[in-house]
């Protein structure tokens, strides 16, 4: 009885690795189920990754965009989804009790920065090396919301900012052509 008890539970959680066809039917209807909550956008740059595992199960510190200084946590499957990456997020709010208000992720998509809040965030997240936050706002400044067609066609403008220099200048630009 306990083994058919067992069988049963693997059967219906999907856990049934000899019959894949079960657990694909499982995962899809535990996903149509999922998409009944209300569903939430977040666009957001990835300050910190907390755990990762190797499946590409995530737990990541966010700053959303327009949200202020508040760091958020995002949790799913976030494969390729790394530090100083701007994404754009889909899901829904959950309260868990153990870990408290998290964004649980079903889908995931490469973004870029709309304001200039958010584009601040992005260059000084630490993707772009020598461009921290006190150069960024100056960037950002001085370009405002054209700052990243700067920065992806006439990159030598940045030397228009006040505390970039050649020496700067030249690591901002192999920085940059190398995240892009």
């Amino acid at each position: 009885m306990a083994a058919n008890v067992c069988e049963n539970y693997r059967r219906r959680s999907g856990r049934d690795q000899s019959r894949p066809h079960i657990a694909a039917k499982t995962r899809n209807i535990r996903l149509n189920q999922a998409s009944h909550k209300h569903m939430s956008t977040l666009r957001c740059v990835v300050k910190t990754e907390v755990y990762a595992s190797e499946t590409g199960w995530k737990v990541l510190g966010v700053l959303p965009e327009g949200r202020g200084h508040d760091m958020q946590t995002a949790v799913g499957y976030l494969a390729g989804v790394g530090v100083g990456a701007y994404v754009l997020l889909e899901g829904a709010w959950d309260d868990d009790p153990r870990y408290g208000r998290r964004f649980k992720v079903e889908r995931w998509s490469d973004t870029e920065p709309q304001s200039p809040e958010g584009i601040e965030r992005y260059l000084a997240s630490g993707t772009i090396r020598g461009i921290g936050l006190a150069k960024a706002r100056d960037i950002v400044r001085t370009f405002g919301s054209d700052t990243l067609d700067i920065l992806d066609n006439d990159i030598d403008r940045l030397g228009q900012v006040p505390g970039i220099g050649a020496k700067s200048l030249a690591q901002i630009k192999a920085s940059w052509n190398k995240a892009r």
